[in-house]
């Protein structure tokens, strides 16, 4: 490098330095602010204790939207041999009634969890099968008229036997709840590794667990809320509903109306008034209020009362687990419980890593709502 290019480098270093300012001693962080612990205040209440609450029945209706009130079986099980509506669409004010003839049309049942030809339609088909199923909807000027539609449907059931728990659905002489299924084990499941029969015969200790846990719901304050419109022109449907999953579901009730998912558009409500799971039921209803309004071609609104939502509300799955885990000679051993589906399982070895496991689940049908049903499992950990 020639003198020049030094001196060149050395003017730059030099201008440099002369702008680069002396360093301050930076301030201390100050320590973060944690919510773990401390009384937050809650934002969402004053609104609600002073009645500005907007739950599903505050929401505003267009103009000429029709009031549903949905028809409901008296029994548990039966077949429903026919469904006469002249009387109810006689009625003032009442403009439309929906039954199972309009459903092939629209829709398609409901997506299953399980492969079986078991079929659920938004409203009973070929026959009921729990106390409070929907038969058919009435779309009417008020509430009120709806109801008064509903004394005049004229429905001819043939009563079949009931089938109220797991025992009674296993019995060789149960009734099906499902002819085309055969049978009400709509599933049978198993895995198996090692040798789990030769570990139980050789096991020093065993142990034997039996629980059953029966079907139980809950009554939040706020019942279904449904508001329905059909867009004409194949621009599918428009809903407010206080459904609790409407993007995990979206799909279902799509699948159902036999629309593209972009062609069902879902909103919810800013207040919710309970829901404790119970809410995951409402979806049925939505796809019900779309096919209603597409009927009527008017908007339909449906608010569940209390008497509807206490006899056909879903309900959590009944169960019957049973276990038998056993421990070897160098002891160690394995926590036992239950849970949901196949993972019962998983809760019975705990951390442990056992050589041998034989499990079964049956998904069982029972006379039971739509989105709950029966559960029979089994397990062998070794």
């Amino acid at each position: 490098m020639n003198q020049r290019e030094q001196t060149g480098f050395a003017g730059i270093d030099a201008r440099a330095s002369e702008a680069i300012e002396p360093v301050q001693d930076a301030p201390l962080l100050k320590a973060k602010t944690t919510h773990v612990g401390k009384s937050l205040e809650r934002f969402e209440d004053p609104a609600i204790l002073t009645g500005r609450g907007r739950y599903g029945d505050d929401l505003g209706i267009k103009p000429g939207t029709l009031h549903a009130a949905v028809l409901r079986s008296p029994h548990a099980h039966a077949e429903l041999i026919s469904i006469n509506t002249t009387g109810a669409l006689a009625c003032e004010g009442v403009r439309a009634v929906l039954t199972r003839d309009d459903l092939a049309a629209w829709s398609r049942p409901f997506v299953v969890g399980v492969k079986s030809k078991m079929e659920q339609w938004a409203l009973a088909t070929d026959r009921v099968r729990y106390v409070g199923e929907p038969v058919a909807v009435v779309m009417a000027e008020s509430r009120a008229l709806a109801e008064d539609a509903l004394d005049l449907i004229k429905v001819e059931y043939k009563t079949l036997d009931p089938v109220t728990s797991i025992e009674g659905a296993l019995k060789s002489d149960a009734a099906v709840l499902h002819p085309n299924v055969e049978t009400n084990v709509i599933s049978d499941r198993s895995f198996r590794y090692g040798e789990p029969e030769t570990a139980f015969r050789d096991a020093p200790h065993r142990v034997k667990l039996e629980a059953h846990y029966p079907r139980n719901t809950c009554a939040p304050i706020e019942c279904a809320v449904v508001i329905a419109e059909y867009l004409s022109g194949d621009e599918g449907y428009d809903v407010t509903s206080n459904f609790m999953g409407p993007f995990s579901l979206h799909a279902v009730m799509a699948l159902a109306l036999n629309v593209p998912a972009n062609r069902l558009r879902h909103k919810a409500p800013r207040d919710s008034g309970g829901s404790f799971g119970v809410k995951q039921a409402v979806f049925p209803y939505v796809v019900l209020m779309c096919l209603a309004s597409r009927k009527a071609n008017a908007p339909v609104k449906y608010v569940e009362d209390r008497l509807e939502h206490l006899s056909a509300a879903t309900s959590a799955t009944g169960r019957r687990t049973g276990t038998r885990s056993m421990t070897g000679s160098g002891g160690g051993g394995t926590s036992s419980g239950s849970s949901g589906g196949d993972s019962a399982t998983g809760a019975v070895t705990g951390r442990a890593a056992p050589p041998s496991i034989g499990t079964a689940c049956v998904p069982i049908r029972a006379g039971s709502l739509p989105t709950s049903g029966s559960v029979s499992r089994k397990a062998l950990i070794s």
